[in-house]
């Protein structure tokens, strides 16, 4: 009797049955999630998918109602900036012991999985959504330490070849829509060219500048990299270019921000926490190198960036970067 009849009435379309389950978070119910009209009885199967469809959902919400609340904190709070920054220290900390057991329990069943198909996706789509996981607790690092990247690198001789080679492997079997394919060119020039960089996060950045390629690419591929030597011999040069959607010259001053996203509406169409080019952008700085784009909206995005070509670091050097590190 209590029922309502609204829902039916704007649609033009009667609930015969409903499966509803709570949108709950640690703190409060944000809604519910309906099953409407299901062909025959519901059973017990039904009622788990819906509800590890509603935590995903009320964990998507609570996670951007957090963003909105961080968004509008006035610049002049400052009195937890310390304890906060070891809060998520310590988080970040905690949260890759599990994570690394994760990892490995996956990579366990990944060997061992039979040959069914519904396995392998699901065992794929576990160990892509880790591997995210693994991304956002390293962002949270390098946010936390923004400020002091430079004196927290771990600088090593790296080879361009070495940078790209990793990427691709990074690139093959890490994303859950239609592959793309990825051209890499190396100019001759930057063949034999040794980077002093701290591997892990131009690796971090990479990956980044990669998946954003990937995610507003629009299926439309191939997404491409290119590694050149710069005429002043000083400097390499990448760019990452895509045939995707593009982004607006006005704001193109303002994508490199934190927490700046183009389309920050509820429903926008692409997922994000608006932190990846700010960190990206933060770790180039650290390494005297900078970070622009150049864009039109419908004719796809080029990213680039310059590293400084150094001198090898002599061995006291080294010794003190691991200290820093």
């Amino acid at each position: 009797p209590l029922f309502s009849r609204r829902a039916d009435d704007i649609c033009g379309r009667p609930t015969r049955n409903m499966l509803c389950v709570p949108l709950a978070t640690t703190s409060s119910v944000l809604g519910t999630l309906q099953a409407i009209n299901k062909v025959g009885p519901y059973h017990l199967r039904d009622v788990t998918v819906c509800a590890s469809l509603a935590n995903i959902v009320a964990l998507a919400i609570e996670n951007h109602q957090l963003r909105d609340e961080m968004e509008r904190i006035p610049p002049t709070v400052e009195a937890s900036r310390a304890s906060n920054s070891h809060f998520l220290r310590v988080l970040s900390h905690e949260m890759r012991t599990p994570l690394s057991v994760l990892h490995l329990g996956l990579r366990v069943l990944q060997g061992h999985v039979d040959g069914s198909d519904v396995a392998r996706e699901t065992l794929s789509s576990m160990w892509l959504h880790a591997n995210r996981l693994k991304r956002l607790i390293a962002d949270l690092f390098i946010l936390n330490d923004a400020d002091r990247l430079s004196g927290r690198l771990l600088r090593r001789p790296t080879p361009v070849r070495d940078l790209l080679s990793a990427l691709e492997a990074c690139y093959v079997g890490v994303h859950d829509g239609p592959p793309l394919p990825l051209a890499i060119t190396l100019d001759a020039a930057c063949a034999d060219i040794t980077l002093h960089v701290d591997r892990e996060k131009i690796n971090h950045c990479l990956s980044h500048l990669i998946d954003n390629a990937y995610k507003f690419s629009g299926g439309r591929g191939p997404i491409e990299v290119e590694m050149v030597l710069l005429p002043n011999r000083h400097d390499v040069r990448c760019n990452i270019r895509d045939r995707g959607v593009g982004i607006d010259p006005l704001y193109l001053d303002r994508i490199f921000d934190l927490f700046f996203q183009v389309d920050s509406s509820v429903t926008r169409e692409f997922a994000g926490m608006g932190i990846g080019l700010y960190i990206c952008r933060r770790l180039l700085e650290a390494h005297e190198g900078r970070l622009w784009c150049e864009s039109q909206p419908g004719d796809g995005s080029c990213f680039s960036f310059t590293l400084p070509v150094t001198e090898e670091l002599s061995r006291s050097e080294i010794s003190a970067e691991e200290g820093r590190a």
